[in-house]
This record gives structure tokens, sequence and C-alpha cells, in this order.
């Protein structure tokens, strides 16, 4: 989920957001930075998602969406038959390059999001 710049309208007096949502199929993995010192290394996992940018209503840049989070969202039936959703925060999105004709959208994974929390409950 994030406000990609490109989708919404801002002006001096105003800002109207356009929240983008898409589903994603999570095809790459995560992996550790080799460009961090080694001490800081294993303290973040990082997610990168793959975007195709031709889709329609799909911005061709997703800045203004740092700090968006990406979500797994589990869809069920409940006992009783109705449609029940249980959501995990699974990344935090930080930085965007362009590869071929598509968009990476890299986030910081589940144990770059714990080790920082811990930060602040300790």
């Amino acid at each position: 989920m994030g406000a990609p710049a490109l989708q919404g309208k801002f002006t001096t007096e105003s800002a109207i957001p356009e929240l983008q949502g898409m589903n994603v199929v999570q095809g790459t993995e995560r992996y550790s930075s080799t460009e961090l010192p080694n001490e800081l290394r294993m303290q973040f996992d990082f997610v990168d998602i793959l975007i195709d940018t031709t889709q329609p209503d799909v911005a061709a840049n997703f800045e203004g969406v740092s700090g968006g989070g990406l979500w797994k969202v589990y869809v069920f039936r409940g006992p009783g038959g109705e449609i029940q959703t249980f959501k995990i925060l699974a990344g935090v999105a930080f930085w965007q390059i362009f590869r071929d004709s598509s968009l990476l959208v890299r986030c910081h994974g589940p144990q770059s999001i714990g080790s920082v929390l811990c930060r602040f409950y300790d």
C-alpha cells in the first residue's frame, strides 16, 4: 500500500494522494545486502517486489510510497461461511530502481522491522 506521487494531485494549497494497493505474487526472495558492513548486514533483510508498470492503473514510478506497508493478507471462510481476513505486515517500502521494463521496489523485511521495534521496547 502506498501513495505514488504520480497518481495524486498536489498543489501548494492541497494534497490529494491516491492510495494504491495491488496484489503481488511473491516471486523474488529476501537477501542480505553485501554493501553494508558485516555487523549491520545480519540485522536487515529485504523483500524485493518486481512491478509491471505497463499494467492498467499502475503508476510508472513509485516515488512517495516509501514508508508504505507490504502486507500478507490471508483470506478464508469463517465457521459460519463468512469471508474473513488475517493481515501480517511483511515489509516497509523504502527504495526503487528500474529493471528492464519493470520497477523493483525494495522493502525492509520482517527481520528488519522486528530489530527496529525491539530497540523501542528494550
